[in-house]
């Protein structure tokens, strides 16, 4: 599947980078703190959690201005800037209704376009963020040690990136810490991370919460350090009819070692809701983006059907396999045994005809599999 990268513009001229993957109903995400989506799909936990939902639907991820393939020149990261990198976005993508994920910084923009565009959005999906900075119970102390924190990231940005990225996957491999802080040093400059943080920081849409009208769900792992676990909670508690799943771990990252379980959610709440004709109460189209199928045939053509009879965890192993991972690092992203891993290798190497990984890898990548980086 080639995953080309287009290029839109806001009012104010910012050209934006952007990516749609997949096929099916839209799931926009309003850009997170660092992104590029040149390098994005080197990281195999990433290709599968969006190939996964690639499966099902259009996922629309963009850099924002500032960062990635973006334009990098002294843009603002005002909310209203953000929401209008957004709002750009939605216009170049051209869908009337669509999903939102808010994740991290992105949660803010996320809610406020909500807020402002509730005939446009049919779910919302929060995870990991939060509607403003609460005070610290320690100003003097929180403000010495982001004075410590600015001077670090001036001082070394490769180590100040290291350090940012440990707070947001604690007890990581230090493979993916050394990947992930290289993705932030070729995403944004050190100067454009701090005033980030610094906008970001200053957001507050608490008041924003009631008037989201979309069927929203909030997830937020208890031990997320980035993003303080009560910042999910009172997301919940002002978004009329929200609801709040905390779940276990402490990476602020989208694809935490057990990543499925925020699979799971995700799919679930955009497979659940009114599945009448109409707009909630109205007529019309159905809210929900996934409409239940009324029969068992329904539901197997909603399957997604892969080639040479290969099944879905079949093509997870492959995935895995075709991004370089060992049976043992499948086997724990998984959470499966490595001798379930060999049986899945065994099956799958037999029915695509392969003779070792370097096959498998070609075959993914021949047959589409998994995302491929534009040129």
């Amino acid at each position: 599947m080639d995953v080309p990268i287009r290029f839109c513009q806001t009012p104010a001229g910012v050209r934006i980078a952007y990516q749609i993957i997949g096929d099916g109903p839209a799931i926009v995400w309003p850009a997170w703190f660092y992104t590029h989506l040149e390098l994005l799909w080197e990281n195999p936990r990433l290709t599968h959690f969006f190939g996964t939902l690639a499966e099902r639907f259009s996922v629309v991820l963009y850099d924002k201005p500032g960062c990635g393939l973006s334009d990098r020149d002294a843009p603002a990261f005002t909310l209203a800037a953000q929401v209008e990198a957004l709002a750009a976005v939605v216009a170049a993508v051209d869908r009337p209704r669509f999903a939102l994920f808010g994740f991290s910084q992105g949660g803010p923009a996320a809610i406020a376009y909500a807020a402002q565009h509730p005939d446009q959005i049919a779910r919302l999906l929060l995870y990991s963020t939060r509607g403003h900075t609460a005070p610290p119970d320690d100003p003097a102390t929180a403000a010495a040690v982001w004075d410590a924190a600015k001077t670090l990231i001036r001082a070394h940005w490769g180590f100040g990136s290291s350090v940012l990225i440990q707070l947001s996957i604690p007890d990581a491999d230090p493979a993916l810490i050394a990947w992930e802080a290289r993705l932030m040093q070729a995403a944004v400059d050190p100067e454009v991370a701090i005033r980030m943080l610094e906008q970001f920081l200053s957001f507050d849409v608490s008041t924003l919460l009631a008037q989201v009208q979309a069927p929203t769900l909030v997830l937020h792992r208890r031990g997320d350090q980035a993003q303080p676990f009560a910042g999910g909670r009172e997301l919940a508690a002002g978004i009329p009819g929200a609801r709040f799943v905390p779940m276990d771990g402490a990476w602020h990252a989208l694809y935490e070692r057990a990543e499925q379980d925020v699979l799971r959610h995700v799919l679930a709440h955009l497979d659940d809701g009114d599945t009448t004709d109409g707009e909630p109460g109205t007529g019309g189209e159905p809210d929900s983006l996934l409409p239940r199928p009324a029969t068992a045939s329904a539901e197997r053509a909603r399957t997604p059907a892969y080639p040479d009879g290969l099944t879905a965890r079949e093509v997870d192993v492959l995935r895995l396999i075709a991004a370089g991972q060992s049976t043992r690092e499948i086997a724990a992203f998984l959470v499966i045994a490595e001798g379930t891993v060999g049986r899945h290798v065994t099956n799958l190497y037999g029915k695509i005809g392969a003779r070792g990984r370097a096959d498998a890898t070609a075959y993914a990548f021949r047959r589409a599999l998994v995302p491929q980086r534009s040129a």
